[in-house]
């Protein structure tokens, strides 16, 4: 995570670390069950860097609630689903994406917690020590681990389980609407 003394904000993406560990922690097999998944191109996210001075500039460009970028009188630039979808290359379907609340406390979520949170250390451990024909532990285990490490970033390394509402039955994640919910989570 780097922060500036001039930037008001702190920066953190995982595609590095999420790319380094499909490529050094997890078997062929594995990798070969991630290829396959809804969120396979997050594994070969490539390393970028933007001048936090450049990002600041932007994001103080941006109004959130018009999901717009516009610089004095230019032409806005609005942000969309379809930008989403092709930026990120996730599913765009029709559904909304389904969150459990925080208070609902299921057997799937459970799985993932150590203690009382999920650490994303943790769920890496669970991905690699499942078993290779697990098909349904890797993908749902690699989307969560996507989301913590690239899509919905939060706080403290932990993995953000509202989401397995929309991982319960795997054949069926293509059908949410994953833009408009990373789109949301952009512009709150």
């Amino acid at each position: 995570m780097a922060t500036s003394s001039k930037a008001p904000f702190l920066i953190r993406f995982g595609g590095r670390r999420l790319r380094k560990f499909v490529d050094n922690e997890l078997s062929a097999a594995k990798r070969d069950v991630i290829a396959m998944s809804c969120f396979a191109d997050l594994a070969r996210i490539s390393r970028f860097h933007v001048p936090e001075e450049l990002l600041e500039w932007v994001v103080m460009n941006i109004d959130p609630k018009l999901r717009e970028y516009c610089h004095k009188a230019s032409k806005p630039i609005v942000f969309t689903r379809d930008m989403m979808t092709k930026v990120f290359n996730v599913p765009s379907g029709d559904r909304p994406v389904d969150r459990l609340k925080n208070t609902e406390h299921t057997e799937l979520r459970n799985m993932y917690r150590d203690g009382e949170r999920a650490p994303i250390a943790y769920l890496e451990k669970l991905l690699h020590d499942c078993a290779d024909d697990d098909v349904v532990m890797i993908k749902r285990s690699f989307a969560l681990l996507a989301f913590a490490t690239v899509l919905f970033l939060g706080t403290n390394n932990m993995v953000p389980l509202d989401y397995l509402g929309s991982l319960l039955d795997m054949d069926k994640v293509h059908e949410y609407a994953w833009d408009e919910a990373i789109l949301a989570y952009c512009m709150d």
